[in-house]
């Protein structure tokens, strides 16, 4: 079973954790700039995947890769969205069954998206929920944890005056959460192989100390 009281610390558990939420927070308050967070929690979700450690929280280095990833991220939940949206015109109970079945399997479509980074292979839905039937009760797990969060994240969000900036950061440790519960999860069901760049990457970063 999943550990999810270690997994919702799991992001304060780095030394550095208050500066590199911190940069993820200001980045996810600027429009645009705002896919680096996404790209940075897709690193963690990868990498997560391929059975590695990510503790300590990958610096903040790869400005462009991150950027390139959470756009590419970004394509992929609009994607998504489009048939809920669509349902939406027709029925809002249609429209409102679709998006909760759409987030429902998203995060495993994710995981089939970074097998091989192709996007038909987050779209083969057939798969995708068998899958999820594999793992379901830590699927379930995991999917109503972020459910919590983003609830309370949305109330915080729309306090006034305070709430927009601190939804900011608050938004970044969901996604962190997020891309660390689901990478378990998919991972449980289907490990991703590491990369040879990824191996060559960890190895002096197991023996270094944190960075940001």
């Amino acid at each position: 079973m999943l550990d999810i009281e270690r997994e919702l610390k799991y992001p304060l558990l780095d030394d550095s954790w208050l500066k590199k939420i911190l940069i993820g927070g200001i980045l996810n308050i600027i429009p645009v700039i705002s896919f680096l967070p996404w790209g940075y929690a897709y690193r963690i979700f990868r990498k997560t995947l391929q059975g590695e450690d990510v503790l300590p929280l990958p610096p903040w280095d790869r400005w462009k890769e991150d950027f390139i990833s959470g756009f590419k991220i970004f394509v992929l939940a609009v994607l998504w969205a489009v048939i809920p949206l669509i349902l939406f015109k027709v029925s809002a109970l249609l429209g409102l069954l679709a998006v909760a079945a759409a987030g429902i399997l998203f995060p495993m479509a994710l995981a089939c998206y970074a097998a091989e980074e192709r996007f038909t292979h987050a779209f083969r839905v057939q798969h995708i929920w068998q899958r999820i039937r594999s793992t379901r009760d830590r699927y379930a797990s995991a999917w109503l944890t972020c459910c919590v969060l983003f609830i309370v994240g949305l109330f915080i969000w729309r306090l006034p005056v305070i709430g927009y900036p601190l939804g900011a950061f608050l938004f970044f440790y969901i996604l962190l959460v997020y891309a660390r519960l689901f990478g378990l999860v998919c991972r449980s069901e289907q490990p991703l192989p590491a990369t040879t760049e990824t191996a060559v990457e960890t190895g002096p970063e197991d023996s270094s100390p944190p960075s940001a």
